[in-house]
């Protein structure tokens, strides 16, 4: 078969268990002799060697990359960007379907697959392409990761929900990894058709066992969020370590503001261990493929303490590895562990520093679990039987296709609450392409302009200031430049440390939207050397507590760094 994959995450680029699980995927189908296709975002160089061997990967410019290179006005893409997240995620699906559209005309796919989360095949499903059967594979939606963060469900959120919700029930075949999943996703909508539930493939290598080193590390994989357990292990933490002298814990992924109160997880995990245990708990940020699996094989154990899970593709790459896990019970990995790890009760952190500190001082029923995990993946997880089992799923999506109901009429059970909440953004986009007032009366722009009168109050000249960051905020931001700058004040540059932004053979900076781009360790080097730098705005709404990490050493060094969003 032919088959395309829809992902906005990439191993080594965006971390994320539906990238993981696209990689995987293809990979196997591949193997088995299919035609698999990824359609994904432009990845960094240092991502590209995780695609696998006869996978066919189509690269699509995002918006950002659009603005950078002229290929639609800064202004294009603020408009969008001004119906908020929801509508800039619809945006980019429709870039992807785009780019699926064109490949298709030339030589038809048998089917296409997106996950429900990001809503990246919503496009293709308001308006098919001819014979291209879509199904849905559902992960773990908003919805659900906004009740395991224990976040407040807002009218923007409904738009996720939403946009979500209908690929769900627009789809011509469900499929998940999972029961757990399903039940989860039915506690906000109704599911039209039983999923298929077909655990994802993992790469089994021909490799021997080697037990785990009994003092190695305790690994964490996966985003610092509440939803993933972040916040339970860390306040297991403290217990376990006292318990356990020689024990280390190392966190792989990257940070969210999902901490208590907000702000920044890793921050919150740091402040609340005793200073002493500090030094035995790293935080490796981000990692590649062979990073990671480097970190499993001198790992002692994994840990998985998610308070929602439809399917680990870390704890399946554990075991597969012959590393034992630590995990909630009641989530979507409890029928893959098996008897082969330890579950402990989910969302209760006293029980989990009991499980970490029993398996890692049991060095003997370490040893064992370790070997029964490395053979009970290989049995489980056997990518030719999960191939079968999904091509037959694909065939079956396709006969649905022929049977496919208007959209309109499948989208029929979308709650009401979800429906009516699309109107805001639309309205908010509609306002700013006619020119008149935004709803809200804080828009990107009107805290740039506070900002800056605040530094001309301190100064008592207009302002100048760099924006950190060169993405989509940005260009939403510009695109209001009409605010600020008939008062004489400037966004003189931008800092962005993406590897497009390098400079020309001639030397010149790149620019963004006509605004000059400097590297963040350039423009340390030249403070160092005595130049003058200009206070630097954060430029983002979802990534403030990260890029205020990132200027730190400009605040060290006496330049001043604000805050849109406080």
């Amino acid at each position: 078969m032919r088959i395309g994959f829809l992902t906005h995450q990439w191993p080594g680029a965006l971390m994320g268990g539906i990238g993981a699980y696209t990689v995987a995927i293809a990979r196997a189908l591949a193997v088995q002799g299919h035609e698999a296709h990824i359609f994904t975002f432009t990845l960094p160089l240092d991502a590209r060697p995780n695609i696998p061997d006869g996978v066919i990967l189509h690269e699509v410019p995002d918006l950002s990359e659009r603005v950078h290179s002229g290929r639609i006005p800064a202004a294009t893409a603020a408009a969008l960007v001004a119906g908020g997240e929801p509508l800039y995620r619809l945006a980019m699906g429709a870039l992807l379907c785009d780019e699926v559209r064109a490949v298709h005309a030339h030589t038809p796919f048998d089917v296409l697959e997106g996950p429900e989360f990001e809503a990246l095949a919503l496009p293709l499903l308001l308006d098919p392409a001819p014979g291209l059967p879509i199904v849905t594979h559902i992960h773990s939606g908003s919805a659900i990761n906004r009740e395991g963060n224990q976040q407040p469900t807002t009218p923007r959120d409904l738009v996720f929900d939403a946009l979500e919700f209908a690929t769900i029930l627009a789809a011509d075949g469900l499929c998940a990894p999972a029961m757990q999943v399903i039940a989860s996703t039915r506690h906000f909508v109704p599911i039209p058709r039983d999923p298929a539930i077909i655990p994802p493939p993992v790469e089994i290598p021909s490799v021997i066992f080697h037990a785990p080193p009994p003092d190695g590390p305790i690994l964490f994989i996966g985003r610092l969020e509440r939803v993933k357990g972040a916040e339970l292990l860390g306040r297991a933490l403290p217990s376990f370590l006292t318990r356990c002298p020689t024990a280390t814990v190392h966190f792989i992924g990257p940070d969210s503001s999902t901490a208590p109160g907000g702000g920044s997880m890793q921050q919150w995990i740091t402040a609340h261990l005793p200073e002493a245990l500090r030094p035995r708990v790293l935080f490796l940020g981000q990692q590649t493929r062979d990073q990671i699996d480097e970190e499993l094989l001198a790992a002692s154990l994994v840990v998985i303490p998610s308070l929602f899970e439809s399917f680990s593709l870390v704890c399946a790459e554990a075991m597969v590895l012959g590393r034992p896990v630590v995990a909630s019970n009641d989530i979507g990995s409890v029928d893959l562990i098996g008897d082969t790890g330890l579950l402990f009760q989910r969302g209760n952190a006293d029980f989990l520093a009991d499980a970490l500190a029993t398996m890692y001082s049991d060095r003997d029923g370490l040893a064992l679990l370790s070997k029964c995990a490395f053979e009970r993946a290989r049995i489980v997880l056997d990518p030719k039987h999960i191939v079968e089992r999904r091509i037959a799923f694909y065939a079956d999506a396709a006969i649905n296709a022929r049977q496919r109901l208007p959209f309109a009429t499948s989208i029929a059970a979308l709650p009401a609450s979800c429906a009516s909440a699309i109107l805001s953004p639309l309205i908010e986009v509609t306002s700013f392409l006619s020119g008149s007032p935004l709803p809200s009366t804080r828009t990107p722009g009107t805290r740039l302009v506070a900002i800056m009168t605040e530094i001309q109050a301190a100064t008592d000249q207009p302002a100048a200031v760099l924006l950190y960051g060169a993405g989509r905020h940005t260009a939403r931001l510009l695109a209001e430049k009409n605010l600020w700058e008939p008062r004489g004040h400037r966004v003189v540059g931008l800092i962005d440390d993406h590897p497009r932004f390098a400079r020309a053979a001639n030397g010149m900076p790149a620019t963004y939207a006509g605004v000059p781009v400097t590297p963040s360790a350039e423009l340390l080097n030249n403070l160092r050397a005595g130049e003058e730098i200009p206070p630097i705005v954060l430029s983002t709404d979802a990534l403030q507590e990260q890029f205020w990490e990132k200027t730190a050493s400009f605040r060290t060094l006496g330049v001043p760094v604000y805050r849109l969003y406080t």
